[in-house]
């Protein structure tokens, strides 16, 4: 959230977080090693609307893109 905070004093208007999937086919093996990782150290859906909620309280002027693939989480 730190990062966040340096965005809001910057009046950023928009965030672009990807959303990690199973197999992300189009993206590199730095990228699909990655979300691998990541879904395996636990991140779920559950974790990804508790972090989007938490962004959504604290900074509800910040625009958020979710970037995913069709089969998302």
């Amino acid at each position: 959230m730190e990062y966040l905070e340096i965005f809001h004093d910057f009046e950023v208007d928009y965030l672009e977080l990807g959303e990690t999937v199973e197999n992300p086919y189009m993206d590199e093996t730095i990228i699909y090693e990655t979300h691998r990782s990541v879904i395996s150290n636990g991140f779920n859906e559950e974790v990804l609307i508790e972090i989007l909620n938490e962004i959504n309280i604290s900074y509800p002027n910040l625009k958020v893109i979710l970037m995913t693939y069709e089969e998302g989480m």
